[in-house]
């Protein structure tokens, strides 16, 4: 779920009207996770992280590193990021919706998905399609879950 998840937070903040964060993925193994928060977390995939925050150009919002990524997931994770660097927070709000862990396998190509998004943003079903249209939800769900059905259990 590590593109789903950074794809969710970018949706939520676009959303919320909050600044933009840089989101940078570490796949590798864990040494500790701190008791309070991360700051004395060891393991590889937070080193990578770390670095890779710290190399991360302008204008750059998602993206991920570690021996077990290869190009196929940095090319999922920068498309990613091109199409979610350019939605509105009316396009994020549609979004954020999909991203929840309880509707994430539910296809938003669905009138009757969007038909509950619709009832609860107070819309109409054709203002959410039209919404997740602009957003590019169609290219990014296949993205979403091509990347997230690679067996991480073994290295690419």
């Amino acid at each position: 779920m590590m593109l789903t998840a950074s794809v969710a937070l970018v949706a939520a903040l676009v959303e919320s009207g909050k600044l933009r964060t840089r989101i940078a993925v570490g796949v590798g193994t864990v040494g500790r996770i701190g008791p309070a928060d991360l700051s004395d977390a060891t393991g590889e995939a937070f080193e990578v992280s770390g670095r890779l925050l710290a190399l991360m150009p302008r204008g750059k919002s998602l993206a991920v590193a570690g021996p077990w990524v290869d190009p196929f997931h940095r090319a999922l994770f920068d498309m990613a990021d091109f199409q979610s660097s350019r939605w509105t927070k009316k396009q994020a709000e549609a979004i954020a919706f999909f991203m929840v862990p309880d509707l994430v396998r539910e296809a938003a190509d669905k009138p009757e998905s969007q038909a509950r998004i619709a009832e609860v943003l107070g819309i109409s079903q054709q203002a959410v399609q039209a919404r997740l249209a602009g957003a590019g939800y169609a290219n990014l769900r296949p993205a979403l879950d091509a990347f997230e059905s690679h067996d991480w259990g073994r290295p690419a």
